[in-house]
């Protein structure tokens, strides 16, 4: 069913108030007006909320987990999608893919190394944690807020050229808690 032209221009005032109020009321999430103190404190309080949901998974702490990653001494998973990962990861970290088949074959190939997943905010994470220690008796560690959290503690990211990126991809409007500086695409 084709919409015409007139019809279309009748309804967008509509749908710009519609979308206006749905801000207004919190429908929608704004952060575009939070400092970084104020956006960090939000996607580590997300975390917090949704590591209830896997209560035997140990988180790290992003600074922690720089630390870490600048000594060699970690190894870092990145859950989130393909169309995620290709804007940017953790340098060096491996694909959820990438880091099963490894395992699978050699059970020791991290033998040595923390192991920390991470996305977004770490709830895809957590849940791969969870099911690794279950099924497996695998620890992995959840980094706290994700790879937002990573961020606000100064941690550097690069593209898929291997090249050093100030791009992240979010999720969605909910998790754009990236610091200043840093462009979210979702």
């Amino acid at each position: 069913m084709a919409v015409s032209r007139r019809t279309l221009l009748l309804l967008l005032p509509a749908v710009v108030l519609l979308a206006v109020a749905a801000l207004k009321l919190g429908w929608l999430p704004d952060h575009g007006a939070l400092s970084d103190a104020e956006r960090r404190a939000k996607a580590l309080a997300m975390y917090d909320h949704y590591a209830r949901e896997f209560p035997g998974v140990a988180a790290i702490e992003p600074e922690e987990a720089i630390l870490l990653h600048e000594r060699g001494q970690a190894v870092f998973v990145d859950v989130r999608e393909p169309r995620e990962m290709a804007v940017s990861t953790i340098p060096g970290a491996l694909s959820e893919d990438g880091f099963l088949a490894a395992l699978a074959h050699d059970p020791e190939a991290f033998s040595g190394k923390i192991v920390i997943g991470y996305c977004t905010i770490s709830y895809r994470s957590g849940v791969l944690a969870e099911r690794l220690a279950e099924r497996h008796g695998f620890t992995m560690l959840n980094l706290r807020a994700g790879i937002l959290g990573w961020l606000h503690v100064g941690g550097s990211l690069v593209g898929p050229d291997g090249k050093p990126s100030n791009r992240v991809h979010v999720y969605g409007a909910s998790w754009d808690l990236a610091p200043r500086g840093i462009e979210s695409i979702y």
